[in-house]
């Protein structure tokens, strides 16, 4: 459901965002605050058990967690799950508490280095810019691992 002149930060953000009528919570969507994270938790919270309604996802392979972003899985709860009267309710509800994750700039940048592009996952590796510099195929030093950040950084 597009909203008439929205841009496509505010597109993603409703996309990953989750609304629960019984516990009156919406969680607005913010792109790389720790999303996967909070995203299973408050599902799983909320009695939605993840891992068994994940189990044939087209994550599972490569990045088992991310299982929760796979848009061919029905998780309740998440904004193309929500009817229109939902939706509406989730935005303008003068009772529902609306929370906007948002994450340290520092910690999210040590988990982009460490978490996804040092332990070269594919489905991250793959967005990078082809200008952006690549990995070694090993690591030597703590030395080298140091200059890795510091590029990783620059870049």
């Amino acid at each position: 459901m597009a909203l008439p002149g929205s841009d496509p930060y505010v597109e993603h953000s409703l996309r990953t965002s989750m609304f629960f009528p019984a516990t009156r919570l919406f969680v607005a969507g913010n792109p790389k605050a720790a999303g996967t994270t909070l995203r299973w938790w408050l599902l799983e919270a909320h009695g939605v058990d993840v891992a068994d309604r994940t189990s044939e996802s087209w994550w599972g392979e490569s990045a088992p967690f991310q299982t929760v972003w796979d848009a061919g899985i029905d998780l309740d709860f998440t904004w193309g799950d929500l009817s229109a009267d939902q939706r509406e309710d989730a935005l303008t509800a003068s009772d529902v508490l609306t929370v906007l994750p948002i994450r340290h700039p520092v910690s999210r940048l040590f988990s982009a280095w460490s978490g996804k592009y040092l332990v070269g996952e594919p489905y991250y590796a793959d967005r990078l810019a082809p200008e952006f510099h690549q990995l070694p195929e090993s690591l030597d030093s703590v030395d080298q691992i140091r200059d890795l950040f510091e590029q990783f950084v620059v870049d």
